[in-house]
């Protein structure tokens, strides 16, 4: 029986059920993880994600979440006043790791990427609190925006048993004072309402600021202005309106269980961007080109395949995996650049090395830019396009903050050589993926000669 601490009162039963059940979904999840969806107004999308690392004695049980910003002096105040208190300012050590078929290994060895602040406390011999607090934006020594806020608990010589994620919740209520109760069916319509708002550029502010009432009201209010600012009767009953989260496709190398089941960080699906893609945009795709030479881009590819099946910001690397990326050179004035992956708007599927489904547009995460305006960040935010204003002959940056599932949304491969397209082929093989966007894999690897060319 949970806890009452982490349900809700009164009517709505929480949307997922923390049990066994959950729990074997964490230790089958590999470096993915598994999202526990909780948290209220405290955490960031109502996503507190779980994963496990190392193996044995030494394994691990690693929750993160990212506080939101009206909760940083109650986590900050919490932590300042424990015994066992490091407080970093400046280079901040972190562990270094390594991912050996979908699975994290910690290595014993350290490195520090990143100028900031951060706090950790030993609350015992098995437990710590890494926390990275909002800082003063004006400072030259602090962390990217999207990484303030974040928040790890490790919980050393973890059986992977549901026993323990309980007192890793109650941690953070009553330690922390953060709202770790599950989420509601009603919570979670509420956050897809403001994510999809957001990313149809839907002001919600005044409406948000004003409201009152139960949770019932400020949802029905919540719908009433959505529906009112896209001039719709019930936004409900538009095609594609849907609250429920999607996951990722597990990533699980080597094993017969290759694409069964879900794992990760959760994904909200836009339902306004079916129409667009009857138009020009529809006939578009995504890309992305490693950052190799021509002759080293098939390995470059063969080793994303054998260690997580995804791209990756460089941000999401370093700060939760520990694994090297040569695109963290994160300055001031550019501190957006590592926390979203860039794909670019391409016209054919021969322009880039990596070739996305466009229909990755429906997920309310992406951001698309001029590509004169580089990298997302809290100073241009705001000139985000609009998909609308996409076309085939405008080039524009498009930016995920969670990365890319190349299992999920992958639909094309092109290398340079025969040789190189061999050896992709032959790590496909390996790791048990038959198919790639639909098509056999033998099919979806092209060779086009050098291309991607930005």
């Amino acid at each position: 029986m949970q806890p009452q601490v982490l349900t809700r009162p009164g009517p709505g039963a929480p949307y997922q059920r923390l049990d066994s059940v959950w729990m074997s979904r964490v230790r089958r999840s590999g470096w993915q993880g598994w999202t526990l969806l909780a948290g209220g107004d405290d955490v960031m999308d109502q996503s507190i994600l779980f994963w496990q690392e190392g193996k044995g004695p030494s394994r691990s049980l690693s929750l993160t979440l990212r506080v939101r910003q009206g909760s940083d002096r109650k986590v900050r105040d919490a932590l300042s006043g424990k015994p066992r208190l490091d407080m970093y300012r400046g280079s901040i050590p972190y562990p270094r790791k390594q991912i050996v078929a979908g699975e994290v290994h910690p290595l014993d060895r350290q490195w520090a990427l990143m100028a900031g602040t951060a706090l950790d406390v030993q609350i015992d011999a098995r437990l710590r609190i890494r926390y990275l607090p909002y800082e003063d934006a004006a400072s030259s020594d602090v962390l990217p925006y999207s990484a303030q806020g974040c928040l790890t608990v490790v919980l050393e010589g973890a059986q992977g048993h549901i026993d323990e994620v309980t007192p890793m919740l109650l941690l953070l209520r009553n330690e922390l004072g953060l709202d770790t109760r599950l989420s509601t069916a009603a919570d979670l319509e509420m956050l897809y309402l403001r994510k999809v708002a957001w990313a149809m550029r839907v002001d919600l502010d005044t409406l948000e600021q004003s409201a009152s009432g139960t949770p019932k009201e400020r949802l029905e209010a919540l719908r009433a202005e959505v529906s009112r600012a896209l001039s719709v009767d019930d936004v409900t009953r538009v095609p594609g309106y849907s609250h429920a989260p999607h996951f990722g496709t597990a990533f699980n190398p080597w094993t017969s269980t290759i694409g069964a089941g879900e794992a990760g960080w959760p994904h909200w699906f836009r339902f306004d961007v079916e129409p667009l893609l009857q138009g020009p945009l529809g006939s578009c795709f995504l890309g992305h080109d490693l950052a190799a030479s021509p002759t080293h881009v098939a390995d470059r590819v063969a080793r994303v395949f054998r260690s997580t099946g995804h791209l990756l910001s460089a941000e999401e690397r370093w700060l939760r995996l520990g694994t090297p990326s040569q695109s963290i050179h994160l300055h001031h004035g550019q501190r957006g650049a590592g926390a979203y992956l860039p794909l670019r708007l391409i016209p054919d599927d021969r322009s880039a090395s990596l070739v996305f489904d466009i229909r990755l547009l429906q997920r309310a995460d992406a951001i698309a830019l001029d590509a004169e305006a580089g990298a997302p960040s809290p100073q241009n935010l705001t000139e985000r396009l609009p998909l609308d204003a996409l076309h085939p002959d405008r080039p524009c940056g498009i930016y995920f903050k969670r990365g890319v599932s190349l299992m999920d949304s992958l639909v094309r491969i092109n290398l340079p050589r025969e040789a190189d397209r061999e050896r992709v082929l032959h790590t496909l093989r390996l790791v048990g993926i038959e198919q790639l966007g639909g098509r056999p894999v033998d099919e979806a690897i092209q060779i086009v000669g050098e291309h991607g060319g930005r």
